[in-house]
């Protein structure tokens, strides 16, 4: 059953946006942090592999819960929790302090997620789930790429002090979620719910979910480690935290308007070719990279940002098939694809950084690159039936 309320959806695309930034701060100035801690690259991926795996591997199972409960007391207390520690991660005196901010606030990312993209499905009509969710990922993508910027800029201009400030912001936020966002009426019934661990095997049971499940990992592949490599190679090449925040801020950017225009590339393409296109063209455009990185940085950098495009170009499909296929599991599937698969990657981000510093960072990105390519294949398994064809 769906309510049709515009106003909750802006209100929650609106929260996404918002907690998105704060997890995109940590990205460029982590180089700086680590410096400052005396932290090395290896070591780096690990603190990054802790916010993947808290942020996002536990989605499914706060997922879970938002689909039996309904309340909203995941997207007030993700928003809380984001906002006050990934907003001190700048202050934290070691490695300890550090990780434990990230923790926190990583896990105030995995209560939100879910419960947001439910609710976004929840309240709209039918038709119009696709264009919605387009919305409400870009919000959330464009507020990832705006937390670099605003991240690196006040602790290349300010001071790492200033940082933790951002707070205020997210905590305001929260309040008023509870005043838009109205609560969802509930059916009671005397029917036992299912367990945890029964509806994830239902899910992965299912061929179609599953292969969108993967998908899913092997686009995360891409987009975690070039965000978490990206900035160490431009640091060793003398670039200031402030630059470095304005690239994945316009790589971002870019990627999020791949996500909104996914619905219209999806009509034009069909859906097949508009998700191969979007596993298979980062390798031809990280092989330009790599190649013109050091003679032609700004050839190598617009290259960079073109990868975020087809990157993030079939987010929205993935998400909106696969709630298609188990519509009574709308925030457990989105934790699934849009949260575990990206804590999966971060499982393995301590071998990437360790290989990364033996191959160096631009073959470590040309063989990462490579992998959705060659399991493009995969999108051909996928049942006709639930796909756009072009006309």
């Amino acid at each position: 059953m769906r309510i049709k309320n515009k106003k909750a959806i802006k209100w929650i695309s609106g929260g996404h946006f918002l907690i998105d930034m704060y997890s995109g701060f940590l990205n460029p100035i982590l180089p700086f942090i680590a410096a400052h801690l005396g932290i090395s690259l290896a070591c780096a991926s690990c603190i990054i592999s802790i916010s993947q795996i808290t942020s996002s591997i536990t989605q499914p199972l706060f997922g879970f819960f938002a689909d039996r409960f309904k309340r909203r007391f995941f997207l007030f207390w993700g928003m809380i929790l984001a906002a006050i520690f990934l907003s001190t991660t700048t202050i934290a005196p070691n490695l300890f302090v550090l990780s434990m901010c990230i923790i926190f606030g990583s896990m105030g990312v995995s209560f939100f997620h879910p419960q947001a993209s439910g609710m976004t499905n929840y309240f709209c009509i039918e038709a119009n789930v696709t264009k919605k969710m387009s919305i409400y990922l870009t919000c959330g993508t464009f507020g990832f790429a705006l937390g670099p910027i605003v991240s690196s800029f006040i602790v290349d201009f300010i001071s790492f002090k200033a940082l933790p400030f951002m707070a205020i912001f997210g905590i305001l936020y929260a309040l008023s979620l509870f005043v838009f966002v109205p609560k969802i009426k509930t059916k009671k019934t005397d029917e036992p719910l299912p367990e945890f661990k029964n509806v994830i095997f239902e899910i992965f049971c299912l061929k179609t979910t599953r292969l969108l499940v993967i998908l899913s990992i092997i686009k995360a592949l891409i987009q975690v480690t070039f965000l978490v490599l990206m900035p160490f190679l431009w640091k060793s090449l003398n670039y200031p935290p402030s630059k470095i925040g304005i690239i994945i801020f316009l790589f971002l950017t870019i990627g999020s308007i791949g996500t909104m225009l996914s619905s219209k590339m999806e009509r034009t393409f069909g859906t097949k070719i508009t998700m191969i296109l979007s596993l298979v063209m980062p390798l031809p455009l990280t092989l330009l990279f790599v190649l013109t990185y050091l003679k032609l940085p700004f050839l190598s950098i617009a290259a960079f940002l073109i990868i975020g495009f087809f990157i993030m170009l079939s987010t929205p499909i993935n998400m909106t098939l696969a709630q298609k296929v188990m519509p009574e599991y709308k925030s457990t599937i989105a934790g699934l694809i849009g949260g575990f698969s990206f804590g999966v990657i971060g499982l393995f981000l301590p071998l990437v950084g360790y290989f990364a510093q033996i191959l160096s960072i631009p073959k470590m990105l040309l063989i990462l690159s490579l992998i959705p390519a060659i399991l493009s294949f995969i999108v051909n398994m996928l049942p006709g039936n639930i796909l756009y064809k072009k006309k």
